[in-house]
């Protein structure tokens, strides 16, 4: 029983360790799906890829809740155990060793909030209140087709949707600057249309994290709607489309994230490509539906 505030102290120095590390440690691409999914309903994510508010609570008030707890129940006892490590080498050396693990962890926090706190000062957003220019370069080309899995495990490809316009998309789980914004505006271009067929498809630029199974996860994530479908598949299929749509794209082997432009393409009932954006405003994609739903004639981009 005398050594039992040395073993408390020492397992809940060791348990908020790895509470933050589950948290903030940095993973490569090859990191397990449950652990994506651990992190986000542990502690919730915002945009910018830190905890939510309750996910701080949680990291916080758990360990200091104990902490308090055990002071009030060993108070002298804790004092001494305190005192008694910095009283011999062994026990120097193990608190030598806790600071140095509790500094590594910190730089890693710090960097993890320094890197949110740039991305929030970035806007993504393409703000505007112009309508859809009338000369934006019109297309007509087929659409290159493709078979990929949905998070409801189906074959989803451009064929089985034709009848329908189809607002297609690129963007992966782990992004935390331009994806969110896009998935946004294309889930409230979809919104915004009225009495008129869209799909919205968005393929991941990351397969080897967003694979099919994690796809429920993620379209919970991004609260995607009806008629919305993140795709995936196995990583040459998914890299087969994306070059197939010429979709621009860096990868760090290192992290797994990828740079990417924030491309959409707006695909005709027909299955022929009639729009390409970059970056463009949810009030954009809307109206370029109707227009090409309505048939208004524009000069072709051939």
């Amino acid at each position: 029983m005398k050594r039992a505030p040395q073993i408390i102290l020492s397992l809940w120095l060791l348990a908020t360790l790895l509470w933050w590390a589950l948290a903030f440690l940095p993973v490569p691409d090859s990191s397990p799906e449950w652990l994506s999914v651990a992190r986000n309903v542990c502690f919730g994510s915002m945009e910018n890829g830190l905890p939510s508010a309750a996910g701080w609570m949680i990291l916080t008030l758990g360990p200091l809740s104990f902490l308090l707890f055990f002071l009030v129940a060993w108070p002298g006892e804790l004092m001494r155990t305190l005192h008694g490590a910095f009283s011999s080498s062994g026990g120097r050396h193990f608190l030598y060793l806790a600071f140095a693990v509790v500094l590594l962890e910190a730089v890693w926090v710090g960097q993890k909030i320094k890197a949110a706190v740039e991305t929030g000062k970035v806007d993504f957003q393409t703000h505007t209140n112009e309508d859809f220019p009338e000369n934006y370069p019109r297309q007509n080309k087929p659409a290159p087709d493709f078979e990929l899995v949905d998070q409801s495990g189906k074959t989803v490809s451009l064929q089985t949707l034709k009848g329908e316009n189809v607002i297609l998309t690129f963007a992966f789980a782990h992004c935390q600057t331009v994806c969110p914004v896009l998935v946004r505006e294309t889930m409230e271009a979809m919104k915004s249309v009225k009495n008129v067929p869209v799909r919205l498809l968005i393929v991941t630029l990351d397969p080897w994290r967003d694979t099919p199974s994690s796809l429920p996860f993620l379209a919970e994530k991004w609260n995607l709607p009806m008629g919305a479908h993140v795709l995936s598949g196995k990583v040459e299929t998914v890299n087969s489309v994306l070059s197939d749509f010429n979709v621009p794209r860096e990868r760090d082997e290192k992290t797994g994230d990828v740079i990417h432009p924030a491309l959409v393409y707006l695909i005709s009932a027909d299955g022929r490509i009639a729009y390409t954006f970059n970056n463009a405003p949810a009030k954009w994609l809307s109206q370029a539906v109707e227009r090409i739903t309505h048939g208004k004639n524009h000069t072709a981009a051939r």
